[in-house]
C-alpha cells in the first residue's frame, strides 16, 4: 500500500516536474529564439528578393543581346569613359586668338679701361630681339594659349679691352596668316602670311659704349655710357582662316564624308 502510495507521489512529483520544465522551456524559447527567429525570417525575405532582381536583371540582358550577323567583328567590351584631363581638351581645342607680353633684352655694361694714357675699354654686348616667326606646321595659336610671356636675353658687359657678346634673339612661331595688333590700341604692328617671314616686334637694347668708343667722340677717358634699355609690348595675335569652303560641325557628324560625296576631285582638307 505504502508502495503504491510512493508510486503515485513520485510520479504526480515527476510529471510535476516535467510540466514545469516545460513552461520554462517554452518561455525561454519564446524569449532567447524569437528575436533569432525574426531575424531569420527578415534575411530569407531580404534573400529573395535580392535573388528576384538578379533573375529580373539576367533575363533583361538576354532580351537585349543582338545576335552577331555573320562576317562582323567581334564586339568590343564596354570601357567605362574616362574623364578627360584640363590639359588633353586644351590640346585638342582650336585656338586662333592668344595674347602675348614681350620685352626684349637690355644692351651690357660697357668698360673703362686704360692701356697707358690710351682708353681702350670695350663695348657692352646687344640685347635680344623678339621676332615672331611665321611656321608653316602650325594651324592654331594653341602653344601660345592664354597670355604667353617672351622675354629676350641680356647682352653681356664688356671685360677690360674685349667687347660683350650680344644675345640671340627670341623666336616666337606662328601660324600662318597671322595678324598682330597692339593689344591696348588695337593699332596694327604687322601680318605673317607665307612661312619663313619674320617681323621684329622689340628690338633688344643697344650695348653700352666703353671709354674706348667714348673718348674717340668726346675726348673724355673717364667714363662709359649706358646701355639701351628693353623695350616691351602687349600684343595681340589673331588667325586669318583661308579657305574656299568651310564646313562646321560637331565630331564624327560626317563632315569628311559629305566633303567626300560633294567633290568629284580630291579637294584639300584639313582639320583643325
Amino acid at each position: 500500500m505504502s508502495t503504491g502510495c510512493c508510486n503515485e507521489e513520485q510520479q504526480y512529483f515527476l510529471v510535476t516536474i516535467f510540466a514545469y520544465s516545460g513552461a520554462v522551456l517554452l518561455l525561454w524559447r519564446a524569449l532567447v529564439f524569437k528575436p533569432f527567429k525574426l531575424f531569420a525570417v527578415a534575411l530569407h525575405e531580404f534573400c529573395h528578393a535580392a535573388a528576384a532582381a538578379a533573375l529580373h536583371n539576367h533575363m533583361t540582358s538576354i532580351a537585349s543581346y543582338k545576335i552577331p550577323r555573320a562576317g562582323s567583328p567581334p564586339a568590343r567590351r564596354a570601357t567605362a569613359l574616362r574623364a578627360a584631363e584640363p590639359a588633353e581638351e586644351l590640346d585638342r581645342m582650336f585656338f586662333d586668338r592668344a595674347e602675348l607680353f614681350v620685352r626684349s633684352g637690355a644692351g651690357g655694361v660697357g668698360a673703362v679701361s686704360m692701356n697707358g694714357q690710351r682708353p681702350v675699354g670695350g663695348n657692352g654686348g646687344a640685347g635680344g630681339d623678339v621676332v615672331l616667326l611665321c611656321d608653316g606646321s602650325l594651324n592654331t595659336l594653341g602653344h601660345l594659349r592664354g597670355r604667353a610671356s617672351v622675354r629676350g636675353d641680356r647682352g653681356d658687359d664688356a671685360r677690360g679691352k674685349e667687347s660683350g657678346r650680344s644675345a640671340r634673339e627670341a623666336i616666337v612661331r606662328v601660324p600662318p596668316n597671322c595678324r598682330v595688333s597692339e593689344l591696348e590700341s588695337g593699332d596694327a604692328v604687322g601680318e605673317l602670311r607665307e612661312p619663313g617671314e619674320r617681323l621684329l616686334i622689340a628690338a633688344g637694347g643697344q650695348g653700352g659704349e666703353g671709354n674706348g668708343d667714348g673718348y674717340r667722340r668726346t675726348r673724355d677717358s673717364r667714363r662709359n655710357y649706358p646701355p639701351g634699355g628693353s623695350t616691351r609690348a602687349r600684343l595681340l595675335l589673331s588667325m586669318t582662316l583661308v579657305a574656299d569652303v568651310g564646313l562646321i560641325g560637331h565630331p564624327n557628324a560626317g563632315k569628311s564624308g559629305l566633303a567626300a560625296l560633294t567633290f568629284a576631285t580630291s579637294a584639300f582638307m584639313k582639320t583643325l
